[in-house]
């Protein structure tokens, strides 16, 4: 029995099996690198958040900083990755499949992005809107912006790969079970 065939657009070939499960290879190496950072990042906001006291506050909001905007770069590429080349590999594939469509999935993990960075553009905001010397409660107010937006990465990191894998396993068995001419 042959893979459908007939969904694909005019003039689009079927990608083969090996390259989506490179590509999830990739968003899974990408993801975790991207848990690492969020670890450590969330790990300083919550010693700033848990002690009360941080000896030098302002070198430690800054360091944040730096580390905040380091990981929005990490993700705005790792996003541009994901929208430009995973999610229309897999639209590629879903178009041979005659079951529902990965669109509804693929629009929640992309809402799932713009919170995320919103989350992650709110600490940075009320970093700028504060005064010097930061009081206790600021700096309590920042760190759990920040720990709620690593919170928000790290679940999409986990359903992203969650609801993925279940796609690349069922195409890659379909994938073997009736291979293509």
């Amino acid at each position: 029995m042959k893979a459908p065939t007939d969904t694909l657009a005019p003039g689009t070939e079927p990608a083969h099996p090996t390259e989506l499960y490179h590509a999830y290879e990739k968003l899974r190496e990408e993801h975790e690198e991207l848990r690492c950072r969020l670890r450590q990042l969330e790990k300083r906001a919550r010693e700033m958040s848990g002690s009360g006291r941080v000896d030098r506050p302002m070198e430690a909001l800054m360091r944040l900083r730096r580390q905040t905007l380091e990981l929005i770069h990490m993700l705005e590429v790792h996003w541009g990755w994901e929208e430009t080349t995973f999610y229309p590999l897999l639209q590629k594939y879903f178009a041979l499949d005659k079951g529902p469509s990965i669109m509804p999935s693929i629009w929640v993990l992309e809402r799932d992005h713009e919170l995320a960075a919103a989350s992650l553009e709110a600490f940075l905001g009320l970093l700028e809107e504060m005064t010097y010397p930061p009081a206790f409660e600021i700096m309590g107010k920042l760190a759990k912006q920040l720990i709620q937006a690593c919170q928000i990465l790290r679940s999409h990191l986990d359903t992203e790969e969650e609801l993925i894998l279940q796609y690349v396993q069922n195409m890659v068995y379909r994938s073997q079970t009736y291979p293509s001419p």
